[in-house]
């Protein structure tokens, strides 16, 4: 009798751990997916600061990684103030004095893109590496797209989702993968079939968004 009833717990047993784990799984999952994303995206936004300020100053984003963290390192920003003025003015054609206008910029010299950007943060010099990973770096190109005849400079940089979650459950990673929060295959920052430094996330992810202070 004893033997018997040994013999119903186990199943009874293994079908709650079945119902456990169906209940669990997905709760941890979402849980150390939300750190993965929450980290990559701190990189991510690193990133786009030093693209658009590498842009500043040399009117194109870089595809390098080395040549952005230098740029980081050693790069300025000059400063400079602009403002418009208007006086009268004799104008030869008309015989007449004529009020023209002019915007006069002045150089009030430079400034650090390290000390502007990051303080005395150094994440600058790791935000090419994928956390959570095992020496992935982000993927960084650049290219050059026509918005109304004009040439405009683009970049982006991403990591797959697949490769973000690597080593979780398999069926919720895809799951995962097709989800809308972050839509399409990568998550990323940046697009190269438009001018966007926007990334694909929602704010929630985003690093100290649920202490107020988001990352910028």
């Amino acid at each position: 009798m004893k033997i018997l009833r040994i013999l119903l717990w186990i199943p009874i047993a293994f079908l709650a751990y079945i119902v456990y784990s169906s209940v669990m799984d997905p709760i941890q999952f979402g849980i150390e997916k939300q750190a993965r994303y929450t980290d990559a995206i701190g990189n991510l936004i690193d990133v786009r600061k030093s693209e658009i300020a590498y842009k500043s100053v040399n009117g194109k984003f870089t595809n390098n990684w080395d040549k952005l963290v230098e740029f980081v390192d050693s790069g300025k920003f000059t400063l400079v103030s602009r403002r418009d003025t208007s006086f009268m003015d004799y104008n030869e054609t008309y015989r007449m004095d004529m009020l023209k206008e002019e915007i006069i910029i002045d150089t009030l010299g430079v400034v650090s893109v390290r000390d502007s950007l990051f303080k005395t943060s150094l994440s600058y010099k790791t935000m090419m590496n994928v956390p959570h990973t095992d020496g992935m770096k982000f993927e960084l190109k650049t290219t050059v797209v026509n918005k109304n005849g004009i040439k405009v400079p683009v970049f982006v940089a991403r990591i797959k989702k697949a490769d973000l979650l690597n080593g979780l459950n398999s069926q919720l990673v895809q799951e995962a993968v097709d989800a809308f929060d972050v839509k399409g295959l990568y998550l990323q920052v940046g697009d190269l079939e438009q001018s966007s430094v926007s990334g694909n996330w929602p704010k929630p992810y985003e690093p100290g968004f649920k202490t107020g202070k988001a990352k910028k």
